[in-house]
C-alpha cells in the first residue's frame, strides 16, 4: 500500500486554534481511503506561505530532503489542499518545488479538484497550475501592500481626531458609520457580557483553561459565532482565545496600531483599573492563577504557592489515616520519605487544615496599611508629565534632524546626524520605558489600600460561607481566596523536618513563621534593604518578586 502525506498547511499561526488544520487533515485522510493510500499526517507547515524562506525550512523543504534522501519512497503521495497552499513564493520557485516532488516520482494531489499530478500527466496541466500558485503569490503581495497602507491611513485618521473604520474590529464591539463621513460610531454588543464573565472568573481564581471549559460546559457562544445569525454552537471556546482576551487593550477601550495605543477610541467593556489589575496578574508568571481543579473542593487552599523549605519542590496536600489532611514534601509521594529523611518526632508533614487556618487569620497582618504613604500618587503623575515633556521636545528634535537629513547632501553630515538620530530615538525609548515604570507605580500606589481592604474583606467573607458550601460553590469560593492570597503571598514553605512553614510577602522581604500548632511565633522584617538587595535576596532563594510588591511591602 503506497504512503500517502498531507500537507496540512494553513495561512496563519493564529488558525491553529480553528477548524482549518483539522478539515484539511480529514479531507486527506477521506481521499487516502478512498483510493487506498496509508495516511501519515505527521506533515504540518503550518508558518506563513508568503516568504520563501518559510518553505526553505519548513515541513515543504523537510520534504523535499527527505524524498532525495530516499526516505520516503518512490510512489508515495504528497496530499495538499491546493496549490496555493503548496507554496507561495515566487512563481520560478514554486514551479521548481512542484516539478521537483514530480520528477522524484512522487505524485502530487489537490483535494480542491482532486487532481493527481504525476511524471505522466498531460504537460498543459501543469501550467494551468503554475498559473494558480502565481495568482496565489499576487494575492499575498497585494494584500500585505493594502494592510501596510491601511495602518498608514488609520493613523494620520487618528491624528485628525477621526474615529475611522477598524478592519478586524473586536467581536464585542458594533461600529456604525456617521452619515457619510469617515467617522464611526462604536457600540457594545451583547456579547460583551462574555468580555465581562471571563474577568470576572479570572478574578475568582480561574485559570484560562478553566475559564474556556465553563464556558464550554455552560453554553456560551464564542464570540465569533455570537456576530453569526445562525451561530454555530458546537464551536468551542479554547485558552489561547480566553488569554488573548485578558491581553487585549480593545477590552479597555484602547485602539492598538501596531506600537501605538489610542486610548478611549473604542467603550471600555471593563473599567480600566479591573483590566489593569487582572493583566498585571496575568502576565506575572509567578501570579497566575492555576489552570486546573485541585480536588473537587479546592483541597489546596495554597496551589501554586507552596514549597518545600528544603528542596524547593512543590508541597501536596495528602490524607491521613486519622481522617485529616497534611502537607508535605511532594517527594514523600515517590519515596516514602522527606527529602531530608525523617522529620522531629518521625513526622513527615504538618496538619494542612491547621496551617491553614493559622495563614488565614493572619491575612490582616499581611495586608496592614498606614494611612499616609510615604510617596504621593501626586508627586508620580508630575514627574510622568515632565517626563512626557521631555519626550515631546525629543520628537520635536527627531523631526528637525530629519529634516536637516533630506537637505544635507556631504555624507559626513549625514553620518552624523544619522548618528544623533539614533542616540535620540534610544532615549525615547527609555523614557518611555520609564514612564510604563512609573505608570505603573501610580496605578499600585493609588489602588494598594483598597486592594488590600478587599483582599482582606473577600477572603473573611468567603471563609464565612464555607461551612454552608459544597461541590461547585465551594470550590468557586476556595479558587477565589486562593487568588486574593496569591496577590500578596509569595510563598508558603513548609519546613516538615522541623514542623514548621514560613508565609513570605514580597518575596522574602517580610516572613511570618507560623508552628505546627497554627501559632505565630516569629516574624522576619528585611524592608529595610535596598530594593536591590531584596530582589537579589528573593532570586537566590528561587522566588520572583517586583518594584510594586517591594514598595507596597516597604509601606506596611
Amino acid at each position: 500500500m503506497a504512503l500517502a502525506f498531507s500537507y496540512a498547511r494553513i495561512s496563519s499561526k493564529k488558525q491553529l486554534g480553528g477548524d482549518g488544520l483539522r478539515r484539511q487533515v480529514e479531507a486527506a485522510e477521506k481521499y487516502a481511503l478512498e483510493h487506498g493510500l496509508e495516511i501519515d499526517t505527521s506533515l504540518s507547515d503550518v508558518a506563513s506561505g508568503f516568504h520563501q524562506d518559510h518553505v526553505k525550512f519548513g515541513a515543504l523543504g523537510g520534504f523535499l530532503e527527505l524524498v532525495n534522501n530516499g526516505k520516503i519512497p518512490v510512489g508515495s503521495v504528497l496530499i495538499v489542499e491546493s496549490l496555493d497552499r503548496l507554496s507561495r513564493a515566487d512563481v520560478l520557485t514554486a514551479q521548481s518545488q512542484l516539478l521537483d516532488i514530480i520528477r522524484s516520482g512522487i505524485d502530487v494531489v489537490t483535494l480542491a479538484d482532486k487532481y493527481r499530478y504525476s511524471r505522466n500527466n498531460d504537460f498543459s496541466q501543469l501550467i494551468f497550475s503554475l498559473m494558480s500558485m502565481a495568482r496565489a503569490h499576487d494575492e499575498s503581495q497585494v494584500k500585505s501592500v493594502r494592510g501596510k497602507a491601511y495602518l498608514a491611513q488609520l493613523h494620520s485618521d487618528v491624528k485628525a481626531g477621526i474615529k475611522a473604520r477598524v478592519h478586524h474590529l473586536p467581536s464585542w464591539l458594533e461600529q456604525t458609520q456617521i452619515g457619510t463621513s469617515k467617522e464611526y460610531e462604536f457600540t457594545l454588543r451583547e456579547s460583551v457580557s462574555t468580555v465581562q464573565k471571563i474577568f470576572e472568573l479570572y478574578e475568582k481564581g480561574y485559570g484560562i483553561a478553566k475559564i474556556a471549559i465553563w464556558l464550554n460546559e455552560n453554553g456560551i457562544l464564542t464570540l465569533q459565532e455570537s456576530r453569526r445569525s445562525n451561530p454555530d454552537p458546537n464551536k468551542i471556546w479554547r485558552r489561547k482565545v480566553v488569554g488573548e482576551i485578558l491581553n487585549s487593550v480593545a477590552v479597555r477601550g484602547d485602539l492598538a496600531i501596531g506600537d501605538t495605543v489610542v486610548e478611549g477610541y473604542y467603550p471600555a467593556a471593563v473599567d480600566p483599573v479591573t483590566w489593569w489589575r487582572v493583566n498585571d496578574r496575568y502576565n506575572n508568571k509567578s501570579k497566575k492563577a492555576t489552570n486546573g481543579r485541585t480536588g473537587l473542593g479546592y483541597t489546596n487552599l495554597f496551589a501554586g504557592i507552596s514549597k518545600c523549605f528544603h528542596c524547593g519542590g512543590p508541597a501536596r496536600v495528602i490524607g491521613g489515616g486519622s481522617g485529616h489532611r497534611y502537607i508535605t514534601c511532594e517527594k514523600i509521594k515517590e519515596t516514602g520519605e522527606l527529602c531530608t529523611g525523617k522529620g522531629k518526632y518521625g513526622k513527615t508533614s504538618l496538619r494542612y487544615d491547621i496551617l491553614e487556618k493559622a495563614v488565614l487569620d493572619n491575612v490582616a497582618t499581611y495586608c496592614h496599611l498606614p494611612e499616609i504613604p510615604t510617596v504621593s500618587s501626586d508627586d508620580l503623575k508630575r514627574q510622568v508629565i515632565e517626563i512626557q515633556t521631555g519626550i515631546a521636545d525629543i520628537d520635536r528634535r527627531i523631526s528637525n534632524i530629519i529634516a536637516m537629513a533630506e537637505i544635507t547632501d556631504h555624507p559626513d553630515d549625514k553620518t552624523d546626524l544619522m548618528t544623533r538620530l539614533k542616540a535620540l530615538r534610544s532615549d525615547k525609548s527609555r523614557q518611555t520605558a520609564e514612564i510604563e515604570r512609573v505608570t505603573s507605580e501610580i496605578r499600585t500606589l493609588e489602588t494598594v489600600r483598597d486592594d488590600f481592604t478587599t483582599i482582606h474583606k473577600t477572603i473573611e467573607d468567603e471563609r464565612s460561607k464555607w461551612d454552608t458550601f459544597s461541590g461547585d460553590d465551594l470550590f468557586q469560593s476556595r479558587s477565589l481566596v486562593n487568588s486574593k492570597l496569591r496577590e500578596i503571598v509569595s510563598v508558603v514553605s513548609i519546613d516538615a523536618v522541623d514542623q514548621s512553614a514560613y508565609v513570605s510577602v514580597a518575596g522574602a522581604t517580610r516572613i511570618w513563621e507560623i508552628n505546627a500548632k497554627g501559632e505565630v511565633t516569629r516574624s522576619t522584617d528585611f524592608s529595610n534593604l535596598s530594593e536591590e538587595a531584596l530582589v537579589k535576596m528573593a532570586n537566590n532563594v528561587g522566588l520572583k518578586t517586583s518594584h510594586e510588591a517591594i514598595q507596597r511591602v516597604k509601606r506596611i
